[in-house]
């Protein structure tokens, strides 16, 4: 697509099944959208499209589509140490983008979904406390004066909340329809931790939290939710000589018990970070 294409990357499936990719240019530090129109993205719409030009833009950047099939971009502003957002109104987000300029908030390693009435949740890591942080928006752009701002882990005790990967169940006959699952590394012990919500914002101080024990060294990860209700994480373990991918399907809903089904894809040439 783009051979500028720089760091972290955000991408969704958008309407017809068609993937919507988030990323910044090398060459200049903006944020770009790049539509494409067939499902290996051999072919695009039209040119990517430059979102936002101002400051060094875009290389964490996380992306979801609502439930009109438009974008929403969450991405960190590195020249002033804050996450910003962008709502579009078109496929491409190539017009009428709205970008809201700070949610009230400084952070990086940043992941978005969008929760079951529409609007979206951001989980990111804040550099100031060295703890995992969710924002739970009340309207698309994530205008910062109804935004509910929860620390989920950490408050200075020690260091999580990079890499962080969200993801909302939706089936509603499933007992955790709604409320947002979070994989997300602990810095300090090198574990990889899960943060099962009891409410859509991740208020109240009592969410579910798991340190899975089976992985050791872990880095960059991601969630999704799988056919059955239970997270699927996958994870890159940095140990030294490994440098692997692992994957973890979870049997209950917080990954609890320590007896995730695994499995580990050994590879020498230090496979599996920044997974998806």
């Amino acid at each position: 697509i783009n051979t500028t294409a720089y760091w972290k990357i955000g991408m969704a499936m958008a309407s017809g099944g068609l993937p919507v990719i988030s990323y910044q240019s090398y060459t200049n530090s903006d944020l770009k959208v790049a539509k494409c129109a067939v499902p290996d993205c051999s072919s695009l719409v039209k040119p990517p499209t430059i979102v936002d030009t101002l400051g060094t833009l875009g290389n964490n950047s996380a992306l979801a589509v609502t439930a009109d099939n438009l974008p929403v971009i969450a991405y960190r502003d590195e020249t002033l140490a804050k996450i910003k957002v962008a709502k579009c109104t078109i496929y491409d987000c190539s017009s009428g983008t709205t970008i809201t300029p700070d949610v009230g908030v400084s952070g990086d390693e940043l992941a978005i979904a969008i929760g079951i009435d529409g609007m979206p949740i951001i989980s990111y890591w804040t550099s100031g406390n060295n703890a995992l942080t969710v924002i739970k928006c009340d309207d698309p752009a994530c205008v910062p004066a109804g935004n509910t701002t929860t620390l989920v882990d950490g408050v200075g005790t020690y260091n999580v909340g990079e890499f962080s990967s969200i993801a909302i169940p939706t089936d509603p006959t499933k007992p955790d329809y709604g409320l947002p699952v979070i994989s997300y590394h602990d810095t300090t012990n090198y574990n990889l931790k899960v943060a099962k919500c009891n409410d859509p914002a991740c208020s109240g101080g009592d969410e579910t939290i798991t340190t899975l024990t089976q992985t050791t060294n872990s880095t960059y990860n991601d969630i999704a939710i799988g056919v059955n209700g239970f997270p699927v994480i996958s994870n890159h373990d940095s140990t030294a000589g490994i440098k692997d991918l692992f994957v973890l399907a979870c049997n209950d809903y917080a990954c609890e018990g320590a007896d995730e089904s695994q499995n580990r894809f050994s590879n020498a040439n230090d496979a599996g970070g920044r997974n998806s």
